[in-house]
């Protein structure tokens, strides 16, 4: 399971020169900067929501998605 920043990174999303990405950056490559998880509905950006199936277009949080949080 990938984070919705990482298939915005493999769809090609290009960083600032400083190493930064835009929410313009994001929508270049179809990804919601701000999302609702429809498991919980709490807010979930790139960098902390979750891609369960390459064909399912929502963007989940760490708890809904089944992501083990134990490192």
């Amino acid at each position: 399971m990938k984070t919705w920043h990482d298939v915005a990174l493999e769809r090609g999303m290009p960083a600032s020169p400083d190493g930064s990405y835009s929410g313009d950056a994001y929508a270049a490559v179809g990804v919601a900067i701000l999302n609702g998880c429809p498991g919980c509905g709490a807010c979930v950006a790139p960098y902390n929501s979750f891609q369960i199936a390459p064909d399912n277009p929502f963007a989940y949080c760490r708890d809904c998605a089944g992501v083990d949080q134990r490192h």
